[in-house]
């Protein structure tokens, strides 16, 4: 069994400010900013729904505060209420899933997962190799100060404490070196900086000890996968990625790559088949077939009618 853990909390416009002030000025972001007005729980269902495709007795929880709403979700779901101030997001979440980690008494293999994700494959086979953590790694030379990714950790189940161990030290490491980062990224300076530089430039394998601790890494390639970012790509089904990240302004594409290829998975009716065919069909034109693809839209539109009259 798979519990899928994820965290969310609610966030104001000043936030959001100050995390794109801290981007900007760490060179990280040029014109991007963080946006706090997405439809996050509608994320969050999405998150759970595509888990449950593959794994139908999965767990589900959610790390957040007492302030957070989650009215929105259609899935069940386990809360947990930490204390988490805005201003240091990043910080308090890593303190969170310590939190939970170190509470976790089951059999449960574990998945902390962001919440702008959706589940592509059964994962039941990233728990068979031997090891305590599973980290994902970018290998985009640009994030070489930090290619850990502090969204996305496997966690076996009967190796809990040694996770428990190696995160507890990328804690302490956040907490003495990297305050300025709180609200955003310190987590992940902190992880390779806890595997170190060094090591994991140098490594031989996709594994490494690390105080005893054995770290497996696996590429975001196939793992985190972030997809192009143009609605166009989301006519590709990408049926190798075991999971997607839809990170930054990708979140707007989130909800219709899942009802082009998710939504006929879980749903398996003629509507959902329909706008599954008719957005492939239509993202598959560029804009140079604008012509065609609008006399397709409207052939496809009128197919979705008599669909619905049908289903009534």
């Amino acid at each position: 069994m798979i519990t899928f853990v994820t965290f969310h909390i609610d966030t104001n416009r000043d936030t959001a400010n100050k995390i794109t002030h801290l981007g900007r000025k760490i060179g990280r972001w040029k014109h991007d900013r963080f946006r706090n007005d997405y439809n996050y729980t509608g994320l969050l269902d999405l998150l759970f729904r595509s888990a449950e495709i593959f794994h139908p007795n999965c767990g589900k929880v959610i790390l957040t505060n007492e302030q957070t709403d989650l009215s929105g979700l259609t899935v069940d779901f386990a809360r947990y209420n930490y204390e988490i101030a805005s201003d240091s997001l990043m910080r308090d979440r890593l303190s969170a899933q310590l939190d939970y980690l170190a509470s976790d008494r089951s059999t449960s293999n574990l998945v902390f997962v962001d919440s702008d994700m959706l589940i592509n494959q059964n994962l039941d086979v990233i728990f068979e190799a031997q090891y305590s953590l599973g980290l994902t790694y970018d290998p985009n030379p640009n994030l070489s100060d930090m290619p850990i990714n502090g969204g996305l950790f496997f966690i076996p189940f009967d190796r809990k404490d040694s996770a428990y161990a190696f995160l507890k030290k990328a804690s302490a490491i956040y907490d003495g070196k990297l305050s300025n980062f709180a609200a955003w990224w310190g987590d992940q300076y902190a992880l390779i900086q806890t595997i170190g530089p060094a090591s994991f430039q140098n490594r031989s394998s996709e594994q490494l000890n690390q105080d005893g601790v054995e770290i497996a890494l696996f590429s975001c390639e196939y793992y985190n996968f972030k997809p192009p970012n143009h609605v166009t790509a989301v006519a590709v089904r990408f049926r190798d990625k075991a999971i997607f990240h839809f990170n930054g302004n990708r979140k707007r594409f989130m909800p219709l790559f899942w009802e082009t290829h998710l939504a006929p998975k879980e749903q398996q009716t003629l509507t959902s088949y329909y706008r599954s065919t008719r957005n492939r069909v239509l993202l598959g034109f560029s804009k140079s077939h604008s012509a065609t693809a609008a006399f397709l839209r409207d052939k496809l539109s009128r197919i979705g009618g008599f669909l619905h009259a049908l289903i009534r």
